[in-house]
């Protein structure tokens, strides 16, 4: 059961954050405001101890949160065995944070040892998506699994049991495309995979050796002569592919040759219709690349590529300006037309030791304010334009790991970590 602590709020939800990063997964949302400050004693609306530890966001359907959990294996401190290891899917009222129900799902044979880069992040890592019809968890080698608003059982379908070659598990989230369910199962069975939503039966299947160290969401984008793409980051290449067929429309080389983690970013940038891909540890780099279809576009596909980039938080696109904070805390601002660097810095943090990267989490912009959560340091409130300043720094203390995206809700922010869930706002 949950414990949870109700300390105010009288909202009405609007549906809007459906998926990693939100609608269309760009993590914009300038109609929407949040507080620049909050405490343990201020601010904060409700919290609520999860039933397990995490990384995934929540995601908000009209009056319901709803969470990916992990327990019984991999939980820090807690030893186990990895037989023992389910993951639990909970709804949650958005206006109280008290717990609607609860469903649980047990591990398989085969499941990564709790070792490595993956002891960073857990076995609950994919952030759900959500639609009219009911709620889409992605819970790694157990599968893709479809339950309704009320948490009853829609179906479920297999995505494979195999492990990428480093053992890091899952981190890609599904995403809603027309009638199907996309998931990168690149960990499970170096593809990606279509389901229809409503039934859980496969569409189609785009698969390939390159995508075994692919840890991004796929996003879609459209290009200037209006073909749609489905856009994968994968070691060295993206994959642009029809998101009706999972057939290859094309694919272009990246500077980043290593593991690709972070998701693909897209929009229009001074009349183009750009991808701007990152990553790469330890053969790093960002790629903006033109969309659209097999005929390359004027100017080639290739628009600009840099040194600069971020391993594991995924950028932010806003008026023509790449925001990130990456994995060690430091702040980049690239003109998106260009890929000049127009500005870099440091967060201000008390500690970089300890913990390797203090960053997961990615950017999100809500009304004017950037804001950034680290994994021990609390959230970071920065001003946007050229050169972003501090403006804000904001902590909830429970001695868990915060690694989660920031997900705003009307008036606030939904935090996680790896023990708690919050709701932040001004009362």
């Amino acid at each position: 059961m949950l414990s949870l602590v109700v300390l105010a709020a009288v909202f009405h939800a609007e549906p809007g954050w459906n998926g990693f990063r939100g609608a269309g997964l760009g993590a914009v949302y300038l109609e929407m405001k949040a507080p620049t400050k909050w405490s343990e004693n201020e601010n904060v609306v409700w919290k609520v101890a999860l039933p397990g530890s995490g990384s995934s966001s929540p995601v908000v359907w009209e009056e319901k949160a709803y969470i990916v959990c992990y327990s019984g294996y991999g939980v820090e401190g807690a030893g186990g065995k990895v037989a023992d290891l389910k993951r639990h899917l909970v709804a949650l009222e958005l206006k109280t944070g008290k717990e609607v129900w609860q469903v649980q799902v047990k591990g398989v044979a085969g499941e990564d040892g709790y070792r490595g880069y993956l002891t960073e992040h857990g076995y609950a890592s994919s952030t759900p998506a959500v639609d009219g019809n009911g709620v889409y968890a992605y819970l790694g080698k157990s599968g893709l699994h479809a339950y309704d608003h009320g948490g009853k059982k829609l179906w479920e379908a297999d995505c494979g049991q195999e492990s990428d070659p480093r053992g890091w598990g899952s981190a890609a989230s599904p995403i809603m495309v027309g009638d199907l369910v996309v998931v990168n199962a690149a960990s499970e069975s170096r593809a990606i995979l279509a389901f229809d939503r409503k039934t859980g039966k496969q569409v189609w299947k785009a698969e390939g050796g390159t995508l075994a160290l692919s840890f991004g969401t796929p996003v879609l984008a459209k290009g200037l002569d209006g073909v749609e793409n489905l856009l994968v980051g994968a070691p060295g290449e993206i994959w642009a592919l029809n998101p009706k067929t999972g057939k290859l429309v094309w694919y272009a080389p990246l500077r980043g040759r290593g593991n690709i983690s972070p998701s693909v970013v897209a929009g229009m940038v001074q009349g183009e219709s750009l991808a701007f891909v990152t990553g790469g540890f330890e053969s790093k780099g960002t790629t903006a690349l033109r969309v659209g279809g097999k005929v390359e576009p004027k100017g080639g596909r290739q628009a600009w590529e840099v040194g600069a980039s971020s391993y594991v938080p995924t950028p932010l696109l806003h008026a023509g300006r790449l925001y990130w904070v990456d994995e060690m805390a430091a702040l980049k601002v690239l003109d998106a037309s260009t890929g000049k660097v127009a500005h870099e810095g440091k967060l201000p943090l008390k500690e970089r030791g300890g913990r390797s990267r203090p960053v997961y989490a990615s950017l999100v912009l809500v009304g004017d304010k950037l804001y950034c959560q680290t994994r021990r340091e609390g959230v970071f409130v920065l001003s946007t334009g050229e050169k972003p300043e501090v403006v804000g720094q904001n902590r909830v203390e429970d001695g868990g790991d915060f690694s989660a995206t920031p997900v705003p809700v009307e008036g606030g922010l939904l935090l996680r970590s790896s023990k708690m869930l919050y709701r932040v706002g001004e009362k």
